[in-house]
């Protein structure tokens, strides 16, 4: 009979296994652990597969936030260079100059973001590094 995924998390294992899952211990040390605790094989695998997910979302939910943080960096830039540069008042050199430091923050975090929203299942070690 199988079990709902809201009866996983209520297996002794799960919060164990969760933690390990998302230090980025190797799926085979979690089977171990499992299998010498006499979790069966077939609740040890959906045990595995509940916390990978819970993985999988918590990477993707912070990369989110970084391409968050990359939009806004691409607005300051934008607002900023055209609040500071004043059409025939031009201050110099500092709009152009926080533009582009706005402008490559903004890359950064966006190609941070994207690509670790694709690449979340690759990830390996803790999921906050």
């Amino acid at each position: 009979m199988a079990k709902a995924p809201s009866e996983i998390e209520e297996e002794p294992q799960y919060d164990v296994v969760l933690k390990m899952v998302l230090w980025g211990d190797s799926r085979e040390a979690v089977m171990h652990r499992l299998k010498v605790n006499g979790v069966e094989a077939s609740v040890a695998e959906r045990i595995y597969k509940a916390a990978r997910k819970v993985r999988l979302q918590t990477i993707r939910e912070e990369a989110a936030h970084a391409v968050k943080m990359g939009v806004f960096w691409l607005v300051v830039g934008v607002v900023g260079f055209s609040v500071l540069d004043l059409g025939d008042h031009l201050m110099g050199k500092a709009p152009i100059g926080l533009a582009a430091m706005s402008f490559g923050v903004a890359a950064w975090k966006l190609f941070n973001g994207i690509s670790t929203m694709i690449l979340a299942d690759k990830k390996t070690g803790p999921v906050n590094d």
